[in-house]
């Protein structure tokens, strides 16, 4: 890396993460087991490590084939936001969502809710689900991987 790019890369700088659970269970993971017809939570979470605003940060999720997104419930919360504000489903969106500034050390954190399809189909099955953020200087990425066993 040229000295001023590497510079510049850790002024704006951010973590990602994407985080899932099934709808009665507590604990968040990277990967899950469970069975066609379950109702499954997201969390996204982004943080601006950096040292300088980041501005117009936009999350996208592809959620694969297989999956239904629900819509209407993705919520956000944040400092402007700590009981939470309800967005549209641009996040699913190929233009992505903007979901704002962050100075450094602020963050947010995103949910939203999806259904495994039911589908008649022997074979056991992994989705992985795709989050892209990208803000400031940087473009992240983070998966999580859903297992759906075909004998439950």
């Amino acid at each position: 890396l040229d000295e001023n790019h590497a510079n510049l890369m850790q002024q704006a700088w951010g973590e990602v993460e994407l985080l899932v659970r099934a709808q009665d269970v507590v604990e968040w993971q990277d990967t899950m087991k469970c069975c066609r017809g379950d109702r499954v939570r997201f969390r996204i979470h982004f943080l601006n490590t950096g040292k300088e605003m980041m501005r117009n940060v936009t999350l996208r999720v592809i959620v694969p084939t297989g999956m239904t997104f629900e819509s209407g419930s993705v919520i956000l919360y944040n400092g402007s936001h700590p009981d939470g504000v309800a967005l549209n489903d641009n996040l699913f969106a190929d233009s992505a969502m903007n979901i704002g500034d962050y100075n450094p050390g602020g963050g947010t954190y995103v949910y939203f809710w999806a259904k495994v399809d039911e589908v008649n189909d022997d074979k056991n099955i992994c989705y992985r689900v795709l989050l892209e953020t990208n803000g400031g200087y940087i473009t992240k990425a983070d998966t999580v991987n859903i297992l759906v066993d075909a004998l439950e």
